[in-house]
């Protein structure tokens, strides 16, 4: 499984995006063959898969604390926020044990995730921190469930000896340490598979209608 989804971030980092401009720190080193955020949803019936655009603040850069004046280090949390549509299409659900219609477009997911990293002076070394975040419906219209979360964090190193966890979550929101400490800092690149990122997922289901969609989220460190 983890081979699977190693392949599918692979392949979903090769695709561009528009590069987001945070207010609070700007993002324009990122690679621009590198998009800082990648969405997509995979509906498990028909096995589509789609990217999701969406607007620019829902990626955020800012500095948490400086911790050591004569190093240089500075703590930074990378975010993610927002809500991400299950359907494309305007067919209409009929909710269970009703005969109100619902429109899907009214069926979204509301994903955090967030990495939490420090950098050394010289922008050379990283320290990968914790990864955390949730998944949230964004109305109560109808009942949605989530399963088979799973969480990745890497480093970002290149070859065996980068880092990379995977967590399992029991619930719908999380906080994991890494423990690692400073490595070099690589460019994001999804060529040469660098550059320190996390990548969420999650199936949300909808009561009553059956099948499930797998939302995933990539987040990579500028």
């Amino acid at each position: 499984m983890k081979k699977i989804i190693s392949c599918l971030l692979t392949i979903v980092l090769a695709f561009p995006l528009s590069v987001v401009y945070a207010e609070e720190h700007s993002l324009d080193s990122m690679n621009s063959s590198m998009p800082i955020f990648v969405v997509n949803v995979t509906d498990n019936e028909t096995k589509k898969v789609r990217r999701i655009e969406l607007s620019d603040d829902v990626v955020s850069l800012k500095p948490v604390i400086t911790r050591n004046s004569t190093d240089g280090e500075a703590r930074y949390e990378i975010s993610f926020s927002g809500d991400i549509p299950l359907f494309y299409d305007d067919t209409l659900i009929i909710k269970p044990c009703s005969d109100i219609q619902t429109n899907k477009d009214e069926a979204f997911v509301r994903a955090n995730l967030k990495i939490t990293y420090t950098v050394k002076s010289s922008q050379e070394e990283i320290r990968v921190e914790a990864v955390s975040g949730s998944w949230t419906p964004t109305t109560s219209s109808f009942t949605m469930s989530f399963s088979d979360r799973q969480v990745m964090v890497t480093d970002g190193v290149y070859g065996l000896a980068g880092k990379t966890n995977w967590y399992y979550p029991s619930s719908n929101s999380y906080y994991y340490s890494t423990g690692w400490g400073y490595v070099i800092k690589y460019p994001s690149s999804a060529e040469a598979h660098t550059g320190a990122a996390a990548f969420s997922s999650v199936n949300a289901t909808i009561s009553g209608m059956g099948g499930t969609h797998t939302v995933e989220v990539t987040l990579n460190v500028p």
